[in-house]
């Protein structure tokens, strides 16, 4: 079982059409119950699952949201899935939307990223 999921990461990494062939997954991001919208994003199982233990278990058919293509997230915030899911796809971080050069956010929003990455 190891040996064919790493000859899969291997084709994967040498043939980019493969990453995107994948089944899309939906990730709902945030609780109803808050203050902040609950938000969907989207992103290739491949890149989920080569980039991350965490959603590599959720997608296993083993567990509950291995059989669906949607992983619900709701105590993490939107804009850092997104950051995440971004570096994902072009291994760069961007700067929040929301960066003003007159405020310095930059730090808090990289501590933030930091530990959503641990914890994925």
């Amino acid at each position: 079982m190891a040996d064919k999921r790493a000859a899969k990461r291997k084709r994967c990494d040498t043939d980019i059409s493969c990453i995107y062939s994948g089944k899309t997954i939906t990730i709902r991001v945030g609780a109803e119950n808050d203050d902040v919208e609950v938000e969907e994003l989207s992103c290739h199982k491949p890149l989920l699952e080569e980039g991350s233990p965490f959603f590599r278990a959720a997608l296993d058919k083993q567990w509950r949201e291995g059989q669906n293509v949607e992983i619900g997230l709701p105590e993490d915030e939107p804009d850092m899935v997104a950051a995440y899911i971004s570096w994902l796809y072009d291994g760069e971080i961007d700067p929040p939307s929301s960066f003003d050069a007159e405020e310095d956010i930059t730090y808090p929003y990289l501590a933030k990223l930091y530990v959503f990455g641990e914890k994925v």
